[in-house]
Protein backbone atom coordinates (compact mmCIF):
# COMPACT_ATOMS: atom_id res chain seq x y z
CA UNK A 1 0.00 0.00 0.00
CA UNK A 2 1.41 3.83 -0.54
CA UNK A 3 1.68 5.94 1.68
CA UNK A 4 -0.63 8.63 2.03
CA UNK A 5 1.14 12.09 0.81
CA UNK A 6 0.02 15.34 2.01
CA UNK A 7 0.40 18.14 0.27
CA UNK A 8 2.57 20.86 1.44
CA UNK A 9 2.04 24.00 3.75
CA UNK A 10 3.07 26.25 0.41
CA UNK A 11 0.57 23.89 -1.90
CA UNK A 12 -2.49 24.36 0.68
CA UNK A 13 -1.77 28.07 0.86
CA UNK A 14 -1.47 28.02 -2.65
CA UNK A 15 -4.91 26.59 -3.27
CA UNK A 16 -6.99 28.51 -0.42
CA UNK A 17 -5.59 32.06 -2.15
CA UNK A 18 -5.96 30.57 -5.90
CA UNK A 19 -9.95 30.04 -5.03
CA UNK A 20 -9.87 33.31 -2.52
CA UNK A 21 -9.13 34.57 -6.04
CA UNK A 22 -11.23 33.06 -8.23
CA UNK A 23 -14.25 33.57 -5.43
CA UNK A 24 -13.50 37.72 -5.37
CA UNK A 25 -13.06 37.95 -9.32
CA UNK A 26 -15.58 35.73 -10.81
CA UNK A 27 -18.38 38.83 -11.61
CA UNK A 28 -15.59 40.76 -12.88
CA UNK A 29 -14.24 37.82 -15.53
CA UNK A 30 -18.10 37.19 -16.31
CA UNK A 31 -18.49 41.09 -16.80
CA UNK A 32 -15.34 41.00 -19.09
CA UNK A 33 -15.91 37.51 -21.09
CA UNK A 34 -19.61 39.28 -21.62
CA UNK A 35 -17.58 42.64 -23.10
CA UNK A 36 -15.83 40.35 -25.36
CA UNK A 37 -19.18 38.39 -26.95
CA UNK A 38 -20.29 41.88 -27.54
CA UNK A 39 -17.26 43.16 -29.39
CA UNK A 40 -17.44 39.58 -31.55
CA UNK A 41 -20.77 40.79 -32.56
CA UNK A 42 -22.87 38.81 -30.20
CA UNK A 43 -25.29 41.71 -29.42
CA UNK A 44 -28.52 40.03 -29.01
CA UNK A 45 -29.93 38.84 -25.67
CA UNK A 46 -29.78 35.14 -26.22
CA UNK A 47 -34.00 34.90 -25.66
CA UNK A 48 -34.88 37.74 -28.25
CA UNK A 49 -32.22 35.94 -30.50
CA UNK A 50 -33.98 32.69 -30.21
CA UNK A 51 -37.17 34.18 -30.64
CA UNK A 52 -36.49 36.00 -34.07
CA UNK A 53 -34.94 33.52 -35.46
CA UNK A 54 -37.65 31.07 -34.60
CA UNK A 55 -39.84 33.76 -36.44
CA UNK A 56 -37.51 33.86 -39.02
CA UNK A 57 -36.77 37.50 -38.97
CA UNK A 58 -33.05 39.21 -38.97
CA UNK A 59 -31.25 39.94 -36.12
CA UNK A 60 -29.05 42.86 -37.68
CA UNK A 61 -26.14 44.25 -35.69
CA UNK A 62 -23.97 46.62 -36.73
CA UNK A 63 -20.74 46.69 -34.42
CA UNK A 64 -19.23 50.33 -34.30
CA UNK A 65 -16.76 49.15 -31.72
CA UNK A 66 -13.80 47.75 -33.81
CA UNK A 67 -13.48 50.81 -35.56
CA UNK A 68 -13.57 52.93 -31.80
CA UNK A 69 -11.02 50.48 -30.44
CA UNK A 70 -8.71 50.71 -33.67
CA UNK A 71 -8.86 54.83 -32.76
CA UNK A 72 -7.67 54.74 -29.36
CA UNK A 73 -5.34 52.21 -29.83
CA UNK A 74 -3.80 54.24 -33.03
CA UNK A 75 -3.73 56.86 -30.30
CA UNK A 76 -1.86 54.71 -27.65
CA UNK A 77 0.75 53.62 -30.34
CA UNK A 78 1.56 57.22 -31.58
CA UNK A 79 2.35 58.39 -28.11
CA UNK A 80 4.12 55.32 -26.25
CA UNK A 81 4.44 54.93 -22.41
CA UNK A 82 7.66 55.14 -21.40
CA UNK A 83 8.87 54.01 -17.79
CA UNK A 84 10.56 57.72 -16.43
CA UNK A 85 13.09 58.30 -13.75
CA UNK A 86 13.38 61.45 -12.26
CA UNK A 87 16.10 62.32 -9.15
CA UNK A 88 14.12 63.51 -6.37
CA UNK A 89 15.59 64.59 -2.89
CA UNK A 90 18.58 66.20 -1.59
CA UNK A 91 20.83 62.83 -2.12
CA UNK A 92 19.96 62.25 -5.81
CA UNK A 93 22.23 62.32 -8.37
CA UNK A 94 20.77 63.46 -11.76
CA UNK A 95 23.45 61.25 -13.46
CA UNK A 96 22.57 58.42 -12.27
CA UNK A 97 18.70 58.78 -13.03
CA UNK A 98 19.66 59.21 -16.49
CA UNK A 99 21.93 56.09 -16.30
CA UNK A 100 19.17 54.38 -15.14
CA UNK A 101 16.71 55.36 -17.99
CA UNK A 102 18.63 54.45 -20.09
CA UNK A 103 19.03 51.24 -19.07
CA UNK A 104 15.56 50.98 -18.59
CA UNK A 105 15.05 51.63 -22.37
CA UNK A 106 17.47 49.08 -23.31
CA UNK A 107 15.87 46.79 -21.84
CA UNK A 108 12.45 47.92 -23.14
CA UNK A 109 13.79 47.33 -26.38
CA UNK A 110 15.65 43.88 -26.21
CA UNK A 111 12.69 42.80 -24.67
CA UNK A 112 9.92 43.76 -27.30
CA UNK A 113 8.38 46.07 -24.48
CA UNK A 114 6.10 47.86 -27.11
CA UNK A 115 4.13 44.41 -27.64
CA UNK A 116 3.23 43.80 -24.00
CA UNK A 117 1.94 47.52 -23.98
CA UNK A 118 -0.26 47.07 -27.08
CA UNK A 119 -1.23 43.79 -25.99
CA UNK A 120 -2.50 45.48 -22.26
CA UNK A 121 -3.64 48.19 -23.97
CA UNK A 122 -5.91 46.25 -26.20
CA UNK A 123 -7.01 43.77 -23.83
CA UNK A 124 -8.10 46.83 -21.54
CA UNK A 125 -10.31 48.67 -24.51
CA UNK A 126 -11.67 45.20 -25.26
CA UNK A 127 -12.21 43.61 -21.93
CA UNK A 128 -11.57 46.07 -19.15
CA UNK A 129 -8.65 43.46 -18.10
CA UNK A 130 -4.80 44.08 -19.07
CA UNK A 131 -1.65 42.30 -17.79
CA UNK A 132 2.03 42.51 -18.91
CA UNK A 133 5.03 40.99 -16.68
CA UNK A 134 8.53 41.83 -15.82
CA UNK A 135 10.01 38.92 -14.97
CA UNK A 136 13.54 37.26 -15.50
CA UNK A 137 15.10 34.72 -18.05
CA UNK A 138 18.34 32.87 -18.23
CA UNK A 139 20.59 34.89 -20.61
CA UNK A 140 21.45 31.45 -22.60
CA UNK A 141 20.67 27.90 -21.54
CA UNK A 142 24.58 27.26 -20.25
CA UNK A 143 24.11 30.44 -18.08
CA UNK A 144 23.39 31.28 -15.13
CA UNK A 145 23.68 35.24 -16.22
CA UNK A 146 19.90 36.24 -15.89
CA UNK A 147 18.12 39.02 -18.17
CA UNK A 148 14.87 41.35 -17.00
CA UNK A 149 12.62 40.98 -20.05
CA UNK A 150 9.04 42.61 -20.42
CA UNK A 151 6.67 39.86 -21.25
CA UNK A 152 3.34 40.36 -22.76
CA UNK A 153 0.13 38.69 -21.13
CA UNK A 154 -1.91 37.01 -24.21
CA UNK A 155 -4.65 36.19 -22.06
CA UNK A 156 -5.84 38.40 -19.80
CA UNK A 157 -8.47 36.46 -17.82
CA UNK A 158 -5.42 33.78 -17.13
CA UNK A 159 -4.62 35.99 -14.23
CA UNK A 160 -5.82 35.98 -10.74
CA UNK A 161 -4.64 38.75 -8.47
CA UNK A 162 -4.28 39.39 -4.66
CA UNK A 163 -8.06 40.64 -3.87
CA UNK A 164 -7.05 41.98 -0.62
CA UNK A 165 -5.14 44.80 -2.78
CA UNK A 166 -5.88 47.99 -2.72
CA UNK A 167 -3.63 50.20 -5.18
CA UNK A 168 -5.18 50.24 -8.96
CA UNK A 169 -2.12 49.60 -10.56
CA UNK A 170 -1.51 46.09 -8.49
CA UNK A 171 1.88 47.67 -6.81
CA UNK A 172 0.49 45.58 -3.40
CA UNK A 173 -0.18 42.16 -4.92
CA UNK A 174 1.18 39.84 -2.66
CA UNK A 175 0.50 36.86 -4.89
CA UNK A 176 -0.85 36.59 -8.66
CA UNK A 177 -1.39 33.40 -10.78
CA UNK A 178 -1.37 33.07 -14.25
CA UNK A 179 -2.66 30.26 -15.94
CA UNK A 180 -1.26 28.95 -18.96
CA UNK A 181 -2.52 25.73 -21.25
Amino acid sequence: KMPDYKPSALIESARKRFKMSEEAEHEVRIAALDDLKFRAGEQWPVKIKAIRDAQMRPCLTVNVLPARERQILNDQRQNRPAIGVSPVGDRSDPEVAKMLKGLIRQIERQSNADVAYDTAVEHAVTSGRCYFRINMVYATQNSWQQDIVFERIADPLAVLGDPDATSADGSDWNFAFISEL
